[in-house]
């Protein structure tokens, strides 16, 4: 669902860029067409005066033009800036579940339990969603041990677009927080 979301994204963004192509080429057209146009206009007595009309065509598409290009920018860097935000708030995920992980081995004498589920409601209100893939992807991926007392678990799946390879962020109650493979 992501991945065909971002290819929607990316076809958009080329065809305002083949509009705005369209839009600049008819523009300069206009233009070309304006200055090269004869200034003058015959009149009923035969005698050619100064014209005094303007064309405001190529102007408008010209603006038109600018306000494409402005927009296809724009585009662009928000759908950039929106997949590091979701990378952002998944780690802020994985850093809360983390916490309450803490908690609770902190509690049971340095035992982790044995799903997420544990967790709910008392030292987290709610199994966090990944932000792209709108679902829990930490669930599913939790493991932990006895001896020695660790736990991992990861955003399971390529939610992330971008560099980032599928499973991660990840934390372990060694490491943390890791954000992306070194």
């Amino acid at each position: 669902m992501v991945m065909s979301e971002f290819y929607i994204n990316r076809f958009l963004v080329g065809l305002n860029y083949i509009f705005l192509f369209c839009f600049v080429c008819y523009a300069i057209y206009g233009l070309i067409r304006f200055l090269t146009q004869n200034k003058t206009r015959q009149t009923n007595t035969g005698k050619r005066t100064p014209s005094g009309e303007f064309n405001y065509i190529p102007l408008v598409v010209l603006g038109i033009g600018f306000l494409l290009l402005s927009f296809c920018i724009w585009q662009r860097n928000y759908f950039r800036y929106r997949v590091t935000a979701h990378l952002t708030q998944c780690q802020i995920h994985c850093k809360e579940v983390g916490t309450a992980l803490e908690t609770y081995a902190e509690d049971n004498q340095g035992h982790y339990p044995p799903s997420l589920s544990y967790l709910v409601p008392k030292y987290i209100k709610f199994i966090p969603t990944c932000p792209s893939a709108r679902r829990d992807t930490y669930s599913s991926s939790y493991t932990c041990s006895q001896n020695p007392d660790v736990c991992t678990f990861f955003c399971q799946g390529e939610n992330h677009t971008g560099n980032i390879e599928g499973d991660y962020p990840q934390y372990t109650s060694v490491r943390g927080v890791i954000a992306k493979p070194r």
